[in-house]
C-alpha cells in the first residue's frame, strides 16, 4: 500500500472521529507538543489573537470547547496530496460554499506536529 493511501485513510478516520463529536478518540493523532492554527481560535478565544494552540491537551480543550459552543460543521474529504511530511488536504463544509484547506506535517511515528487551517 502507498504512503499517500495511508494518509487518505487516516484522514478519513480522524473527519468521521471529528464528525461524531469524538473528540478524545482524536488523540492518538497527535504529538503532545502539536501546533495548531486556525482563523476562527480568536473568535473562541478572544485573547488569543495569534490563532495559535500548541500542545495536544490544549487543542483537544479547544475542539471540546468549540463543539460545546455550537459549531457543528461537518467535514467531508475531497482532495489530498503529499510533499515528504507535509500533507495538503481539501475539505468540503457540509451546508456550506467554503473549503478547508489544511497543512500537516507528521514524524516518523505518523503523529502530527503541525497542523494549520485556513478556510477560503
Amino acid at each position: 500500500m502507498r504512503i499517500e493511501d495511508v494518509l487518505l485513510e487516516y484522514t478519513k478516520e480522524f473527519v468521521v472521529k471529528w464528525n461524531n463529536a469524538e473528540i478524545d478518540e482524536l488523540n492518538h493523532y497527535f504529538k503532545e507538543d502539536v501546533l495548531f492554527t486556525s482563523p476562527f481560535i480568536s473568535l473562541l478565544y478572544t485573547d488569543n489573537v495569534e490563532n495559535k494552540i500548541q500542545g495536544k491537551k490544549n487543542l483537544l480543550q479547544y475542539w471540546k470547547d468549540l463543539k460545546a459552543s455550537g459549531y457543528g460543521l461537518k467535514f467531508s474529504v475531497k482532495k489530498m496530496t503529499r510533499d515528504g511530511q507535509t500533507v495538503y488536504s481539501e475539505f468540503g463544509i457540509d451546508k456550506s460554499e467554503q473549503v478547508l484547506y489544511a497543512k500537516y506535517l507528521y514524524n516518523e511515528y505518523g503523529k502530527l506536529s503541525e497542523l494549520h487551517f485556513e478556510y477560503k
